[in-house]
């Protein structure tokens, strides 16, 4: 099988699991939780450094939102 992307993810830790769409499956109930250990370590990688970038921008967003409303 192979991995198209990393959807999501939930836990933490060694207990982190990740919401797997695989390619050619075109179904949700097709994707699966996985764990890291079931991953090629540069997918993990890559899709936590989205997530961290991603999250960057939705709370500078925030602030400029705030920072309208505060004027």
């Amino acid at each position: 099988y192979t991995v198209e992307r990393i959807l999501r993810h939930k836990g933490s830790g060694a207990k982190r699991m990740y919401l797997v769409k695989w390619l050619g499956y075109e179904d949700a109930d097709e994707n699966t939780w996985e764990p890291a250990s079931n991953l090629h370590p540069k997918l993990v990688e890559e899709y936590e450094a989205e997530k961290r970038a991603s999250d960057a921008r939705a709370a500078a967003a925030h602030r400029v939102a705030a920072e309208g409303r505060a004027s």
